[in-house]
């Protein structure tokens, strides 16, 4: 399983989760161990690139999106691909995802969103 958490800096398992998926410095792709299998740097619309950030993360293959916060079209792109997107508290990298693995997260609403982003 892939789980994508956007990070703030170079990413990595102690990196701080961004409070904004689009806004992230990266994206940190781990698996449900907590190994990190990759950070990419995040590329999108708000940095410069072509595309957007959730479609820059769907080339990266996650199975499960972890973050804080995110824009609604990101919601929506991710639902359509059947990538299922979850919000959880949590400091670093390592603990959105210990958190995520209690079970203290839950499905990201389009209703909750950021409306500002789509």
């Amino acid at each position: 399983m892939r789980i994508l958490i956007p990070t703030d800096g170079a990413g990595g398992e102690d990196a701080p989760v961004a409070s904004h998926l689009g806004r992230c410095g990266s994206f940190t792709v781990v698996d449900e161990k907590g190994r990190v299998i990759e950070t990419v740097e995040n590329a999108g619309r708000h940095h410069g690139g072509s595309a957007t950030p959730a479609e820059q993360c769907l080339s990266l293959r996650p199975d499960v999106v972890l973050c804080h916060g995110l824009g609604r079209n990101a919601v929506t792109v991710f639902g359509k691909a059947g990538v299922r997107v979850m919000v959880s508290l949590g400091e670093r990298a390592a603990d959105i995802l210990h958190a995520w693995q209690a079970g203290e997260a839950r499905d990201a609403l389009y209703e909750e969103a950021c409306a500002g982003h789509g």
